[in-house]
């Protein structure tokens, strides 16, 4: 980019490498199936960044100390029909940010169903229709922070949303 393109942008950040990097963490998992329909599973991340640049140590940009998600999976058969339930969540503490304001944790939460109809006793090229349906953001999660040029958003979600589809299985 020359300087004259640079002069023309209102907004821009650049990045520079550091002479030296330490990322040490802890991650750890768990994952169970409590019944023959039901499993569940856990994931925890805890991460320690920093960097160091002319002798001066400190939190690496972008840098998320503790993480986790959960899932929860059922699923049931009825003869014809099978029904799949997913209830899945992420939640993280704040993002470090060297130049700007750090972006607050979150967690979000998620819901999905998928309905498995086998229609393969019909004389037809169907093998068998999955209509699906979910929620993203169960709980409305949205950054309302008023905006400013020295924030970065802890994420960009308009809000809880409905998703709906349909699968078609054709026989071979």
């Amino acid at each position: 980019m020359t300087d004259a393109q640079a002069a023309k942008l209102e907004r821009y950040s650049r990045y520079q490498n550091s002479d030296l990097g330490d990322v040490k963490g802890l991650q750890l998992n768990v994952s169970a199936n409590l019944m023959r329909q039901l499993n569940v599973s856990a994931n925890y991340v805890c991460t320690y960044a920093r960097t160091k640049s002319k002798d001066e140590w400190e939190v690496m940009e972008r840098s998320i100390r503790n993480a986790a998600t959960f899932a929860a999976n059922w699923h049931q058969s009825w003869g014809w029909y099978d029904l799949h339930i997913n209830l899945n969540g992420k939640l993280q503490s704040k993002t470090y940010y060297t130049s700007y304001e750090d972006a607050p944790g979150f967690g979000i939460w998620n819901l999905n169903t998928i309905h498995s109809f086998k229609v393969e006793s019909l004389k037809s090229v169907v093998e068998s229709l999955e209509p699906s349906i979910g929620v993203e953001n169960l709980f409305n999660r949205v950054d309302n922070r008023i905006d400013s040029s020295n924030r970065k958003y802890a994420l960009y979600t308009p809000g809880r949303m409905l998703m709906v589809g349909l699968k078609v299985r054709f026989k071979q």
